[in-house]
């Protein structure tokens, strides 16, 4: 018989007991999630015995009632040996995608909208594991902030010794940012991909100098206005 192309077939399950241990969303670590709402797709090559199976999944966090979605694929062609035989090997993805121990800056809200907005989709870079993208994105954020703070100069180097030179930054600041401006240009020009780790270390870099510039004088400016309270 000849083979015939793959048809997909959905299928709405009611949710297994079975626990799924992912990353969360919000408690940023690995912990116990229940699957709430549960549909199959199935696919298979007829007269070749080849079979696909995927379960979209709407998850729980058993900690902190988090809702993230999750998709659980497994196959016919994707197998591993076990001492009780062949065994089926579970990919599983979570979305949005998320990094163990990796969270976004507290009060992000209190960037400049530039600013805001290039660090968010940075941020989203390094947990899709884009290393290309998150190395330019770390660039560009203190592109950002130098745009923001009309920092002067004609390249990217003359505007970070700008920044501190207005005393935004410190002397080992300005040298980390530097370091970065070098990730930036590589990723840029030469496609290098950087590590996860190396993106990480840039990211709570850059995150320092967010924080330092624009998130801590804000709070303590707030704490500066008298309190209402008698």
């Amino acid at each position: 018989m000849d083979s015939e192309k793959p048809s997909t077939v959905y299928t709405v399950q009611p949710p297994q007991n079975a626990d799924i241990w992912v990353v969360c969303g919000d408690c940023r670590r690995v912990t116990r999630h229940r699957a709430l709402v549960a549909v199959e797709a199935f696919d298979e090559v007829r007269g070749e015995g080849m079979m696909w199976w995927t379960d979209h999944l709407i998850i729980q966090c058993q900690g902190c009632n988090h809702l993230s979605f999750c998709r659980q694929s497994r196959s016919t062609e994707d197998t591993i040996e076990t001492e009780g035989g062949e065994e089926q090997v579970i990919t599983t993805e979570v979305y949005p995608a998320v990094v163990e121990g990796l969270k976004k800056l507290e009060d992000d809200w209190r960037l400049p909208h530039g600013v805001r907005r290039i660090y968010d989709e940075t941020y989203q870079a390094v947990s899709n594991n884009q290393p290309i993208l998150a190395g330019i994105g770390i660039r560009a954020i203190v592109e950002a902030v130098c745009n923001e703070e009309n920092a002067a100069g004609r390249n990217l180097q003359n505007r970070i010794d700008d920044l501190q030179t207005k005393s935004l930054i410190t002397p080992a600041g300005a040298q980390v940012l530097h370091n970065l401006r070098f990730m930036g240009n590589a990723a840029a020009h030469e496609v290098k991909a950087h590590t996860a780790q190396e993106l990480r270390l840039a990211l709570e870099v850059v995150e320092h100098l967010l924080a330092g510039v624009y998130i801590v004088p804000q709070r303590a400016e707030a704490l500066k206005k008298p309190s209402t309270v008698t």
